[in-house]
């Protein structure tokens, strides 16, 4: 039977009405407004068209530059105007918005008026649920392209090669590899899912001050990506141990690359493979081995 893909707009997750501020309001008025109402950010418009976005940290930089607050008009420390998208694209649209321009808020716009902010946050509530979807038939369809072997979907944007005659066996020696970048998106929804809200991983300007100088990855995220690569194998892989040792950060929007290399046939139906996790620059940052049952 035919289906239909019920996708997730940017509607179904924005909020609307977006709070705004007239861009001639002094920062100090927008700061107690903002602290007030416990709101993150506003959008400033100008003749009512959104010309800037001010967030709190924004004025906590601007205290620490020791800006008169109650002289500045808000429209003079903004950034240029927001990034836009229309409520009825795609989150999909929406992240890719977030990774071109950097930013953590969007405006919506609808034929021009302004009608909601969508924020980073929002999404990391649905990136889970921007893979599969369920078609009008009760089936369960593929994000971008069907899946390999045992996996529901796949992504235009990930990557799985192999260097031996896959799909039909496995072979000592033989190494799959499994690539994709660790967005921020992807790190908010595995914090969310997972309830690890380490600072380190969530807050920029936390981060910054550590050793790491930056954001970096959660350490079972990047695990996880080995995982995907022992999912692809031809069978249906079932995890029986997994050793780990952590070699170096991976940071956020890094592209990383599991490998892993079948070392060992234990019995008819388990393996022991070597995995290995490359960062960026193909350096590892994870390392170890796992033993698996395969299931034909």
């Amino acid at each position: 039977m035919a289906t239909t893909v019920i996708p997730i707009t940017v509607r179904e997750v924005m909020s609307s009405p977006a709070v705004t501020v007239p861009a001639d309001r002094p920062v100090e008025r927008v700061a107690r407004r903002l602290r007030k109402e416990t709101i993150g950010s506003a959008i400033v418009v100008a003749d009512g068209e959104p010309v800037g976005i001010v967030e709190l940290t924004d004025i906590v930089d601007l205290v620490i530059e020791e800006i008169d607050l109650e002289a500045t008009p808000v429209g003079e420390v903004t950034a240029g105007e927001p990034p836009t998208v229309a409520p009825a694209a795609p989150v999909q649209r929406a992240v890719a918005v977030f990774r071109d321009t950097g930013r953590k808020r969007l405006a919506v716009l609808e034929d021009g008026e302004l009608v909601g902010v969508v924020t980073t946050t929002d999404l990391a509530t649905y990136i889970p649920q921007v893979g599969p979807r369920i078609g009008t038939d009760g089936g369960v369809l593929a994000a971008d392209r069907p899946g390999t072997n045992d996996t529901a979907y796949d992504r235009v944007d990930w990557a799985f090669t192999d260097d031996g005659d896959r799909p039909e066996s496995i072979e000592e020696g033989e190494t799959f590899r499994f690539e994709k970048r660790l967005s921020a998106a992807d790190v908010a929804a595995f914090a969310e899912a997972s309830g690890d809200t380490n600072r380190l991983h969530l807050d920029e300007a936390f981060a910054a001050e550590t050793r790491f100088g930056g954001r970096i990855v959660h350490g079972a995220l990047t695990a996880g990506v080995i995982s995907a690569a022992l999912a692809r194998l031809p069978g249906t892989v079932i995890y029986l141990s997994q050793n780990l040792s952590f070699r170096g950060p991976v940071g956020i929007n890094e592209t990383v690359a599991a490998e892993v290399t079948a070392t060992e046939r234990l019995a008819a139906d388990r393996w022991r493979f070597e995995t290995v996790l490359r960062d960026d620059d193909g350096d590892p940052a994870l390392t170890g081995d796992a033993t698996i049952l395969l299931e034909k």
